[in-house]
């Protein structure tokens, strides 16, 4: 489970939420947990009334981040990532039945796509280096998908299926071409054979990045111009997916492409956000074949711990015997 519970979970001046922040993390009583924004909570107090063992990266610059543990799943190896996230990033490496599994949380910078392109190429290399096939990038990552999110049905869990699905395989194929006709517009131009080949491909990535990226407009239409300029390139007309688009292009699968926004909940009706998906479970091929289900969780306590709901998937592991 990855979730953002938003300043340690008690807001200066407002409600303490923390009793239902340990009420859903009671009732789904995930393994790993991954949690994002814990200035002033007392991560290691939290982490044993769940039965898990924290592990925290702190940052300089802004919060906290946490993966929260099942002690039945031995931790060979653990750390933050040595780069300067603006929110940390933390890294745990699991042991299983299938081998090692490594885990990565982070909380990419919110307010500019450039500095999220720079974060996110430091998460996937910090995810290489571990040299796990089974591998899984959890946070939030303060942006939108190179791809617009599907109708989503709050009472229906996500399947493998719908992460599987062949539309899937195309998105991160257009996300692919996208960062190539990217690339091509600042002069990186292929040799001719190889051009031609792309150009056979090129009209339809750009109608579906366009198609998409038009939808994702409509949502930050919704947005103040302040919030707004935080998804959109430099020219404040593009909506700006490239860390998303990088992350996909070296490999990883998006679980929950069609699991539905993450925001906004009930908590403080913040106007940072319209509805969209900001939190993200990124996982490696071998690790997306295992996938059980995946789902945004939306009950009435997610709706007030905090200003995002949590993200969860399940997976065909085990601790190792």
């Amino acid at each position: 489970m990855t979730w953002n519970i938003r300043n340690g979970g008690q807001d200066r001046g407002g409600p303490d939420r923390r009793t239902l922040l340990a009420r859903v993390v009671a009732a789904h009583r995930p393994d790993v947990l991954a949690l994002q924004e814990l200035r002033g909570l007392d991560v290691a107090r939290f982490a044993a009334d769940a039965g898990l063992t924290p592990h925290l990266a702190r940052s300089p610059f802004g919060q906290p981040v946490a993966i929260l543990v099942d002690p039945r799943w031995p931790t060979p190896s653990t750390g933050p990532v040595r780069r300067p996230f603006h929110h940390a990033a933390q890294r745990v490496t699991l042991s299983t039945d299938a081998g090692p599994l490594a885990v990565l949380s982070t909380h990419f910078y919110p307010y500019r796509g450039g500095r999220r392109l720079i974060e996110a190429r430091w998460a996937a290399t910090a995810l290489r280096r571990a040299r796990a096939d089974l591998a899984l990038l959890a946070g939030d990552l303060n942006t939108l998908a190179p791809y617009a999110d599907h109708v989503y049905h709050p009472d229906h869990a996500h399947h493998p299926d719908h992460a599987h699905h062949p539309d899937h395989a195309h998105h991160a194929h257009d996300a692919e071409h996208a960062h190539r006709s990217e690339r091509a517009e600042h002069g990186d131009h292929a040799e001719h054979a190889e051009h031609a080949h792309r150009a056979e491909h090129a009209d339809h990535a750009d109608h579906a990045e366009h198609a998409h990226r038009a939808e994702h407009a409509e949502s930050l239409a919704r947005l103040a111009p302040a919030y707004r300029r935080r998804h959109l390139r430099r020219d404040g007309r593009t909506v700006d997916t490239r860390a998303i688009a990088h992350l996909l292009a070296t490999g990883l699968v998006d679980l929950a492409a069609t699991a539905g926004p993450t925001v906004p909940t009930g908590h403080g009706r913040t106007p940072e956000f319209a509805e969209m998906r900001l939190d993200y479970l990124l996982a490696t091929p071998a690790l997306a074949a295992r996938l059980v289900d995946v789902q945004v969780i939306r009950t009435p306590d997610t709706h007030q711990a905090s200003d995002h709901h949590p993200v969860a998937a399940t997976f065909t592991l085990t601790p190792p015997t």
